[in-house]
């Protein structure tokens, strides 16, 4: 009775009405499933087959899972032999099986770059992370660091229509981060291979995307949870 009064009182006709909402919730159900069946969802996914090469395994791997479309996984393979990628990819996977929970982030990236055996690496950093923009004194692993300030230019934040509303201090001056020019400026100075120091969510994207050169991220930057205080203390130790 209760939930007759309640479709009575909200003027639907009982007995049309409670059909329509429950066809309405099915179809939206229906929906559900054959987007998930469509698009990758790996973070929901309890069977793991990529971990293991059991048969038993492999045949509950879920109807949406990547492993299922063979032609496109045989492409990206593919790739890795290609050989602007191959020693690339090598390298960086033997360090994370020499450093697997033993070494920083730094570190990684430092024994990389002598694996490569780079000469010239780019930093782009944060201007808040200053601090921890010292880890250019890796050159005294025989590297040269160029480092490239994310607010070089000065260009005032209402320049590229920043609204001043949007701005941390709506009435001072706040200079643009300038992911672009951070870019190529490292690329005119022919860098090979660039380190990503703490830039702004979305800022780091257009890093990336204007870099030439593969990019590594040493510092994901957390304004809140002070992750920079935390890197740069274990920097000292460490260089």
């Amino acid at each position: 009775m209760p939930a007759l009064y309640f479709y009575a009182k909200n003027g639907y006709n009982i007995k049309y009405d409670v059909k329509i909402k429950r066809s309405e919730i099915l179809y939206q159900e229906d929906n559900k499933t054959r987007r998930e069946e469509k698009m990758y969802t790996c973070a929901k996914c309890n069977i793991l087959a990529c971990g293991s090469q059991d048969p038993a395994v492999r045949e509950k791997m879920p109807k949406n899972c990547p492993m299922r479309e063979q032609e496109k996984m045989n492409n990206a393979f593919e790739k890795y032999a290609l050989e602007e990628n191959h020693e690339f990819y090598v390298k960086c996977s033997e360090i994370e099986g020499e450093g697997y929970c033993q070494w920083p982030r730094l570190k990684e990236t430092v024994e990389f770059c002598k694996k490569m055996g780079y000469k010239k690496i780019g930093l782009a950093f944060c201007r808040g992370l200053r601090k921890e923009a010292f880890v250019a004194d890796i050159n005294a692993n025989k590297v040269d660091v160029v480092s490239v300030i994310c607010k070089t230019g000065g260009f005032p934040k209402e320049s590229v229509g920043i609204p001043k509303e949007k701005k941390v201090n709506a009435d001072a001056f706040e200079p643009m981060c300038n992911p672009i020019a951070q870019a190529e400026f490292l690329n005119s100075q022919e860098t090979e291979f660039n380190i990503a120091l703490g830039l702004c969510v979305g800022h780091d994207s257009m890093f990336y995307k204007y870099s030439k050169q593969m990019v590594t991220t040493l510092v994901a930057k957390d304004r809140v949870l002070a992750q920079s205080v935390r890197c740069y203390l274990l920097c000292r130790r460490i260089l």
